[in-house]
């Protein structure tokens, strides 16, 4: 197998090529990064910062991985390979968290009868839903008010310890993954749980109302009236939602636990 011939040693620079690899995956399939209304120059800046701060964190250089040849291209390509897998599967925790505050706020507006409303969320140049992207944005305020951004970073430092560079992902265990989509879903709903049987109730409240008085137009009225007490009470419950958040994120570190306790 014929090897890369370089006059200097090219090891250094393919590890911290694999670590941006591994980090730019990570960090760009969140909102933090990934939206397009960060510019390019500062998303590449960030992530070479970043690469660079973990880089001289270690003295004897970047942890790779056993019997891995980054001198010959076969072997450079799948420690590529098994970074991007593994920048992968990190973000996807990330991605499923924040993606918990979008269906959160669609299962409310689907109950509350306005499913149909939906905006233009310029960071990912896609349509989403109204109430799920003010909650995303305030998911995201609260996990840069509790420092959520340094536990990442922390995170990510330590998973260098427990999966090298170029490491093989094939240990991941698969319901570990299904797990964390799974939590994306029953969060969710216990972000909103309060409001959504609030409007429940209402709609309960409107059958018996479409009963006793059949000559009114309780589908015209039923939605206002849905509208508000679903936002009011999301409103009352606001200030209580901190435990739902840091399940919600702690979710993210016992994934990345289980990812790398291999």
């Amino acid at each position: 197998m014929t090897a890369i011939q370089l006059p200097f040693d090219m090891r250094p620079v393919l590890a911290a090529l694999l670590l941006s690899v591994r980090l730019g995956i990570v960090l760009f399939m969140t909102p933090l990064l990934g939206g397009t209304g960060v510019p390019a120059h500062i998303r590449v800046l960030a992530l070479l910062a970043l690469c660079l701060c973990l880089a001289l964190g270690w003295q004897d250089g970047l942890p790779l991985a056993s019997g891995v040849r980054l001198e010959t291209l076969p072997g450079l390509v799948q420690a590529l390979l098994c970074e991007a897998l593994w920048g992968a599967l990190l973000g996807f925790g990330l991605s499923t968290a924040f993606a918990t505050f979008l269906q959160g706020g669609r299962l409310l507006e689907l109950q509350m009868g306005i499913g149909m409303s939906t905006l233009f969320d310029p960071a990912t140049r896609s349509q989403a839903p109204m109430l799920g992207l003010l909650l995303q944005m305030t998911g995201i305020a609260a996990f840069l008010g509790m420092d959520g951004h340094h536990l990442v970073l922390r995170a990510l430092a330590a998973s260098l310890r427990a999966a090298p560079l170029a490491a093989s992902p094939l240990g991941v265990p698969p319901l570990a993954v299904v797990a964390q989509f799974g939590l994306m879903f029953s969060l969710g709903l216990l972000l909103v749980g309060a409001a959504v049987v609030c409007v429940v109730l209402v709609d309960i409240g409107m059958s018996v109302v479409a009963r006793v008085l059949p000559q009114a137009n309780v589908f015209l009225l039923s939605i206002p009236v849905k509208l508000c007490a679903g936002l009011v009470l999301l409103a009352l419950t606001a200030p209580a939602l901190g435990p739902v958040l840091a399940r919600i994120y702690g979710s993210v570190f016992r994934y990345w636990d289980q990812l790398l306790a291999r």
